[in-house]
């Protein structure tokens, strides 16, 4: 699913980082010096999950604002809370994946288009 994401994303006219955990996320987001005006992550990922993924990546001075989507198969009430306070800026259930350009292009109106 996340090669057809990113595919889609970039026919869509976006620059795609794709990392394989969240680990391998922080790491090109120092590789990229956090240039990112979006980030797209599953919350259950190895190595690290996304909630911490997301902790991380709020302690970064240029990321604290950013968007950033949780994009998973948890979708209880309690899951999406942790997300929220993990520091997720909303959440979208894979099952509506369908959805993810729409809430993209919401969330990248008007800035660069440059996502991971």
């Amino acid at each position: 699913i996340l090669v057809r994401i990113a595919q889609g994303l970039t026919e869509s006219g976006f620059d795609v980082e794709v990392a394989v955990d969240g680990i391998d996320g922080l790491r090109k987001i120092a590789e990229n010096k956090a240039a990112f005006d979006l980030i797209i992550s599953d919350i259950e990922m190895p190595k690290m999950n996304g909630y911490e993924f997301a902790k991380k990546v709020r302690t970064i001075g240029q990321l604290k604002t950013v968007p950033l989507i949780a994009f998973t198969t948890k979708n209880s009430p309690e899951d999406l809370q942790e997300a929220k306070t993990a520091g997720f800026t909303t959440f979208l259930e894979k099952s509506k994946g369908k959805l993810l350009s729409l809430l993209v292009n919401e969330c990248l109106s008007n800035t660069k288009r440059k996502s991971a």
